[in-house]
């Protein structure tokens, strides 16, 4: 695209306000350059953008880069691209808007929000996730697709709302953030950051024997402290598991990020859970007894899995590797749950082997706390050594 310095000249006045480009709905072609007035009314604002697009009836509507619309002039920042609609919703550009000069073949399921929908990701029982790339930044993003034909209870549509509402709440570097939400005829798509490392199951199944212990707690206090960010929001994400923890660059634990809050739910101390939820090498005993509380005490168990896998290289209640060797029957696998039967490696460090098994406690209320967790011996010794380093 081109820049404002290959754009049309103007005179020395005219710079006196605020450039941005002005597109027509659904295009982006043949951008125009307007100075905004400090002085302008949003009405005059409106006329010197239709006179500058030649735009004939005069644009009543007015929408940014990512289709959000805009109405008022102190939200304009300088150099935004925007688009002027003469008063159809926002149109990605080349998507077949009305109101542009010319009409595209292309399909509107083929263009979500501005984003040339792209390459498939991954696919699930909600839909699919696929890349999704700017068509005026090159931005990529991660585009899930929820269908809204398999939306068929009221229970599934309450339960994309809470994710919703969760993932909106929450503004964590070790969570996923999520950019928007488009309300399209057959699909609601959550537009996400997009992470290229692949997921933490992956990364892990590399390690046969495990991650070391200062590797393992790096990773772990970024994981422990988005999970203990939701707490303190109230939210409990109940389906914490390896292939939740997506990593932003490929073998790179660095900057890992919690994900998938399809699962998660605002909780009240006291609440107990309405059904069980999440996978099952990763459920806490109470879940099978049905007693389980909603709260942070289910995330817990969950970590003390997560931690058990990264220092381990397998599931505690599992077979000896992540490869899916010899995996165990479910009802084994639960009952090796109930019973809390598992074997730590031997070489691990005694302070690390007390903090997976209070961690793993069977008893909710004797299970590590998340600020128990942070002050653990383990925990604190590795990360001090890692700051004086």
């Amino acid at each position: 695209m081109a820049d404002f310095d290959d754009m049309d000249d103007f005179s020395d006045h005219a710079v006196q306000g605020k450039p941005i480009k002005a597109f027509k709905n659904g295009h982006f072609d043949n951008p125009k350059v307007l100075f905004v007035q400090h002085h302008w009314t949003w009405d005059e604002f409106l006329c010197a953008a239709s006179q500058r697009l030649e735009m004939v009836p005069m644009a009543s509507r007015v929408f940014n880069a990512d289709g959000a619309e805009i109405d008022d002039i102190m939200c304009i920042e300088e150099n935004d691209m925007l688009f002027f609609s003469t008063g159809r919703s926002f149109k990605a550009p080349n998507s077949g808007a009305e109101d542009a000069q010319n009409s595209s073949d292309e399909k509107v399921a083929n263009v979500v929000g501005g984003y040339k929908v792209t390459t498939l990701l991954g696919r699930g029982g909600f839909g699919e996730v696929r890349l999704g790339v700017h068509q005026l930044t090159n931005d990529k993003v991660a585009l899930k697709f929820i269908l809204k034909s398999e939306m068929g209870s009221l229970g599934d549509v309450e339960r994309t709302t809470t994710e919703i509402q969760c993932l909106t709440a929450l503004n964590h570097p070790s969570i996923i953030k999520l950019l928007r939400v488009i309300n399209e005829p057959n699909h609601i798509v959550l537009v996400f950051e997009l992470l290229e490392g692949g997921d933490l199951f992956h990364y892990i199944k590399q390690f046969p024997g495990g991650l070391s212990e200062e590797d393992g707690v790096g990773l772990f206090s970024q994981i422990i402290g988005g999970v203990g960010y939701a707490h303190n929001q109230h939210i409990c994400h109940r389906d914490l598991k390896l292939e939740n923890i997506l990593l932003t660059n490929k073998n790179d634990i660095s900057t890992a990020k919690i994900a998938d809050f399809g699962l998660s739910d605002f909780y009240k101390p006291g609440a107990m859970m309405k059904t069980s939820c999440g996978s099952i090498s990763y459920l806490a005993p109470e879940v099978f007894r049905g007693t389980s509380n909603a709260g942070p005490p289910l995330d817990v168990w969950s970590l003390g899995i997560i931690l058990f896998a990264i220092v381990c290289g397998r599931l505690p209640f599992e077979g000896p590797d992540l490869q899916g060797t010899n995996r165990p029957r479910e009802n084994v696998i639960r009952n090796r749950i109930m019973r809390c039967q598992f074997k730590l490696d031997p070489d691990l460090s005694p302070a690390l082997t007390d903090l997976v098994v209070r961690m793993l406690k069977p008893d909710p209320n004797e299970r590590a706390t998340i600020p128990e967790i942070f002050s653990h011996p383990w925990f604190l010794g590795f990360l001090v050594r890692i700051l004086l380093d």
